[in-house]
């Protein structure tokens, strides 16, 4: 993304990490991949997704994680340095990502879900059929919970510090939202 570097993919395999300034070959593989289109640089340019999920480290251009089951939900936070996916791989699970500490997690859920990381990736919104609720990243315990019916929005401030769920109102049967603190 800062113009630093490009990658290439010769046509016998062989991808290759350029320095764009010193016209130099910083890194090589030989890889079975077949085109290079629709991958998606982060921020920093430490790493790539690649069209499937796999996340691929620009420096040694080798894989950092391959999908073991469908992507059914993805987050990144603002600098891309952390991410929350939910896979479906037999025991359903949240893959919590942080590259700067170069730790993968597991979080167990229950159902199928929707997630939102603050911008921070301090924090992160879940949402499934029965609840959405705000949790701690570092922890993973719940700072706040609301139970829903069905798949209503919510959304996560940019600073993850607020939090506005659509709830069901039983005395005023509509859908009702407020903005509270975490």
């Amino acid at each position: 993304p800062n113009g630093r570097h490009a990658v290439a993919l010769l046509s016998n395999g062989r991808l290759t990490l350029w320095d764009v300034a010193a016209h130099t070959e910083l890194a090589h593989t030989l890889t079975d991949f077949q085109l290079i289109d629709h991958w998606a640089p982060s921020p920093s340019g430490s790493m790539f997704v690649r069209p499937g999920g796999s996340i691929l480290a620009t420096s040694s251009l080798r894989d950092l994680d391959r999908p073991k089951g469908r992507i059914e939900c993805l987050s990144v936070s603002a600098d891309a340095e952390r991410a929350v996916a939910c896979r479906r791989d037999g025991a359903r699970s949240f893959e919590l990502w942080d590259h700067r500490q170069g730790t993968l997690r597991h979080w167990p859920r229950e159902d199928a879900a929707f997630v939102e990381l603050s911008s921070d990736g301090t924090r992160l919104l879940v949402r499934t059929a029965r609840a959405s609720e705000l949790r701690d990243l570092a922890t993973g315990l719940p700072l706040f919970r609301t139970s829903t019916y069905g798949w209503p929005p919510a959304a996560l401030s940019p600073d993850g510090r607020s939090f506005a769920p659509l709830s069901w109102d039983d005395e005023t049967k509509a859908y009702v939202t407020a903005l509270r603190d975490a």
